[in-house]
């Protein structure tokens, strides 16, 4: 044996452990590239290396709703190596449409224009794209399929597809008969003893390949893919997303011990946002869980419906309260050190937002004595929000990302003033600021505020606020009426 591996053999484990953690995790931040091979190596070293360092081979997990993915996490949870050393886990809520499942004629529809989306990305084999894209659409065309004509071989394809997509789905349906998927990832959970992170998503993003020809696999893929929860665009005004795995995931975590320090949600807004209204039960449920959270983090973007400007794109207030009952009972956490909110694209078209941070957040209940990190983007607020805002985070905020913020109600200017009342601030970024005096100004305007100067007087580098000056330099004709 070689005299390094000898005196690897003679040092403790609990030392080995926590150097071989620190390789795994340099490495994992330093780069996108999977460090995997690297701990491989070391488990060849000798037995010892092998014991202590193949738990890092594997430290996160990811489980779709589908009774082949609950299966791999409860093996991965319940094995004796893997389950010591998982500490995040994701769940995936995207879902299968039952409405695509039970109609052959909307699901080429969806197909076919998933696969004309991404023609521009393709120019190898453009014109192969379009003439399948055409084939598929044809199939939604009404009685084309009761005529029973002759189906092309893009056609038939297709059609053998739908069969496999509708298995899954009838899975999906299967295994969540009285909640068995919640029980089953609850229980997995309950397994980890080093669980710290918790992630919710719906995403089913599927990378573009720019410039290569797409294979059968791909296009295999692209047709086999779940819906977020903005829905899919031939469903999304009459399906209803899974958006009850919430308060149901929540109020089945409450009964246990799981408490994890970091947790995300990062959804699509339905099409209807008062399916998210959360009863008092889960609300309390909700606190429950996150009541040691140091890093909460919900994400909420892309809010035009079906992913269009032509359609009616309006939020009504009364959705954004249902909205509003989920978030404010998440953020609801004395403990949080991190806060992460985004609106992203809110509203949609520049439609006026119906309600503002104080509702969105617990601001009226909560200060959060340890938070000192705080990201929004395009969250609206008013003159007092910010001053309730910055009366709760005075002497602890230290790092602050604006992106996108509204003034609905107040001005700019005495927002600003508000932001440099922080005392404990030393990072202050704002952009794209809307509302307020930017209202009665041209985008091309309201695009050049003086953003450097904002932040320095925020961060109390300059003595004077910029912001009057710059709003009294607009000329007359740039108002627009």
């Amino acid at each position: 044996m070689p005299s390094t591996a000898k005196n690897l053999e003679h040092l403790p484990n609990e030392l080995l452990v926590q150097c071989f953690s620190h390789l795994c995790k340099s490495s994992h931040t330093s780069s996108f590239i999977d460090n995997s091979p690297d701990i491989q190596r070391l488990r060849l070293v000798s037995k010892k290396c092998h014991a202590n360092s193949s738990p890092l081979l594997i430290f996160s997990a990811t489980v779709y709703i589908t009774s082949a993915s609950l299966f791999h996490l409860e093996e991965l949870c319940s094995h004796p190596i893997f389950g010591q050393s998982i500490n995040q886990v994701e769940i995936n809520c995207s879902y299968y449409d039952v409405c695509m499942a039970e109609s052959r004629g909307v699901y080429s529809y969806r197909c076919g224009s998933k696969l004309y989306q991404n023609l521009g990305n393709n120019p190898v084999d453009e014109m192969a794209l379009y003439r399948m894209s055409d084939d598929w659409s044809a199939l939604n065309k009404r009685g084309f399929l009761e005529k029973k004509p002759k189906l092309t071989e893009n056609q038939q394809w297709l059609l053998d597809v739908h069969g496999q997509y509708k298995k899954l789905c009838e899975d999906q349906v299967r295994v969540k008969i009285d909640n068995a998927h919640i029980q089953r990832i609850c229980t997995a959970l309950m397994r980890l003893p080093q669980l710290h992170s918790l992630s919710l998503t719906d995403d089913s993003y599927y990378p573009v390949r720019r410039h290569r020809a797409l294979s059968d696999a791909d296009i295999l893929e692209r047709c086999l893919l779940t819906s977020t929860w903005k829905g899919s665009f031939p469903t999304a005004f009459f399906i209803r997303p899974p958006v009850e795995i919430i308060p149901d995931l929540f109020t089945a975590l409450a009964q246990t011990d799981i408490r994890p320090t970091r947790i995300a949600i990062d959804v699509k807004p339905p099409n209807n946002l008062h399916c998210l209204k959360l009863p008092e039960p889960a609300q309390q449920a909700i606190n429950t869980v996150v009541s040691r959270a140091r890093n909460l983090s919900f994400k909420m973007q892309q809010w035009a419906r079906k992913d269009s400007i032509t359609e009616d794109n309006s939020r009504p207030r009364s959705e954004m309260l249902a909205l509003c009952s989920l978030t404010s009972s998440y953020f609801d956490c004395s403990t949080l050190e991190s806060l992460n909110l985004s609106f992203d694209e809110f509203p949609a078209l520049h439609e006026p937002p119906t309600v503002s941070i104080s509702e969105v957040l617990p601001l009226a209940t909560q200060t959060w004595p340890q938070l000192h990190t705080l990201s929004l983007r395009y969250i609206p607020l008013t003159t007092a929000d910010a001053k309730i805002l910055v009366g709760s985070l005075r002497r602890q905020l230290r790092s602050f990302n604006c992106w996108c913020p509204w003034v609905v109600q107040g001005s700019w200017i005495d927002v600003i003033n508000a932001f440099r009342e922080l005392d404990t601030l030393q990072s202050f970024k704002i952009d794209y600021p809307k509302g307020g005096e930017f209202t009665d100004l041209p985008w091309d305007r309201s695009s050049t505020f003086p953003k450097q100067e904002v932040e320095e007087y925020v961060l109390r580098k300059a003595a004077e606020n910029p912001m009057p000056r710059y709003f009294r330099t607009a000329e007359p004709d740039d108002v627009v009426p």
